[in-house]
């Protein structure tokens, strides 16, 4: 019989608990900036795959190496070039409490953020439903350029 080693979410808890440790002999700063960022992609055999936030420092970089199907992120150039590289953006920003909030709050930067991205608080039904397979990625990506 073939043995198999740790699931995914197995080797992610123990990720949790190395970095858990590690933030016990840091300064809180330190941790923050270069501990708690770095997270498990993926593993197999004994090889483990971390994002590296030294060399994947920008989110071109990032999106181009992992190559997400969503990014998430408040006002951020992020969300903008994930669109652009076909990835689909969620906007997840915390001042937007409502439809009439959303729109005067993002309304008020460049990048046409309540068009250009999924807002997580109004239209969260629809990342359900992309998981759920009951919308084409195709045609959210094409909404989300369009509208």
């Amino acid at each position: 019989m073939e043995e198999r080693g740790p699931s995914l979410d197995n080797m992610e808890l123990l990720w949790e608990k190395v970095k858990y440790q590690i933030k016990k002999t840091l300064p809180d700063h330190s941790y923050r900036m270069w501990v708690d960022p770095v997270q498990l992609i993926s593993y197999n055999n004994n090889n483990i795959k971390l994002i590296d936030n030294k060399e994947l420092w920008d989110a071109y970089s990032s999106i181009n190496k992992i190559k997400p199907k969503f990014t998430i992120g408040s006002v951020s150039t992020a969300l903008g070039e994930s669109l652009n590289m076909g990835v689909i953006p969620i906007s997840v920003d915390v001042l937007a409490k409502e439809a009439d909030n959303y729109n005067a709050v993002s309304s008020k930067y460049i990048y046409p953020i309540q068009k250009r991205t999924i807002s997580w608080k109004l239209e969260s039904n629809i990342v359900v439903d992309l998981i759920k397979n009951r919308l084409a990625y195709g045609e959210i990506l094409t909404m989300l350029k369009e509208r």
